[in-house]
């Protein structure tokens, strides 16, 4: 996918493969970001799902965060996410999210979990919680949207749940990325 919001294009396939498979966990999507600091030099991926058929259930990843640059200084502030989302221009807006940021974001110093339940991505209106915890490894990110509230879990721990008008509205496909 190309993506959102990150640097604009930037967004490039070559930063998503499927490794070989192994025993243990089978077959792995990696998903790869670079930068050097300058757009020019940026490249970031995103694998999204194709069609928009999730509302309600129990949405599960797991997921291998890494906190440290394969290369180079560690310090760019780089997102890595997994999330549900519905087209931004239709009438009814539906989105949530898991973000990590290893090294934070802004003036916010990392590592921190940002879990999100949007309604409206034109005002910015969602319930958002930072979790400050550090992600690195594998791990295993639930999202679960039931009986009119959402809850995120990583690793059976409930993190954050959100209820009202902070639940999903509208169908949203599934998706992945690391951005800057």
């Amino acid at each position: 996918g190309e993506g959102g919001p990150g640097i604009d294009d930037t967004w490039s396939t070559a930063g998503v493969s499927f490794p070989a498979a192994d025993a243990v966990s089978g077959q792995v999507l990696q998903l790869r970001a670079t930068t050097d600091g300058t757009k020019a030099g940026t490249s970031q991926a995103e694998l999204e799902g194709t069609g928009m058929q999730f509302r309600n259930g129990t949405f599960a990843a797991r997921v291998h965060f890494d906190d440290h640059p394969v290369s180079g200084n560690t310090g760019d502030p780089i997102n890595q996410a997994f999330y549900l989302i519905s087209p931004v221009n239709q009438g009814d807006y539906s989105e949530l999210d898991n973000e990590y940021m290893p090294v934070g974001w802004g003036s916010v110093k990392g590592p921190n979990l940002d879990t999100t339940t949007w309604f409206d991505a034109k005002t910015k209106d969602r319930a958002t919680h930072r979790n400050t915890i550090d992600l690195t490894g594998w791990h295993t990110i639930v999202i679960t949207a039931t009986d009119g509230k959402v809850t995120y879990s990583v690793d059976g721990k409930a993190l954050f749940t959100t209820s009202g008008k902070y639940v999903p509205r509208t169908l949203m496909s599934a998706n992945f990325n690391v951005w800057y």
